[in-house]
């Protein structure tokens, strides 16, 4: 169980009384672009990846708990951003991840038709197809 399960509980019980203090919270904090410290203190949890010898560091995923505050105006950011970037069409049309209404499978969807489309028409189709199980092993962590 997370540290913070006792903080869940207690805004659950507490909703109504907290937004005010937290619609303020989070205007100075969209104002002043000053996070708070306890913001960014996590709980971090290595989790097996369910392959391979639990013996083996590598073969783990470091899983951060965040507190519930910092879970809900991580939401209203992404509200936020999703709206302005929506509103202002900064997506492309053939982003799928990370918006709404679309996922991997409207992408195969997509990709699908295409491929048929371009077939009906008599033309050549080649597609690439990459593999990126364990990609984030790769990439190297640095530690403050």
């Amino acid at each position: 169980m997370p540290e913070f399960w006792w903080l869940q509980e207690f805004l659950k019980g507490t909703i109504l009384s907290c937004a005010k203090p937290l619609v303020i919270l989070f205007t100075h904090i969209f104002q002043t672009g000053m996070v708070p410290s306890k913001f960014k203190d996590a709980v971090s949890v290595p989790l097996f990846k369910e392959k391979g010898s639990k013996h083996d560091p590598s073969n783990f995923r470091l899983i951060s708990n965040l507190s519930s505050y910092n879970k809900i105006f991580e939401r209203i950011v992404k509200c936020r951003l999703t709206k302005f970037l929506n509103d202002n069409q900064i997506f492309a049309d053939n982003q799928h991840g990370f918006r709404n209404k679309r996922s991997c499978q409207t992408a195969l969807t997509v990709f699908s038709q295409f491929v048929h489309d371009k077939l009906d028409e008599k033309k050549k189709v080649l597609a690439l197809f990459v593999d990126l199980k364990k990609a984030f092993d790769f990439v190297k962590q640095t530690f403050n």
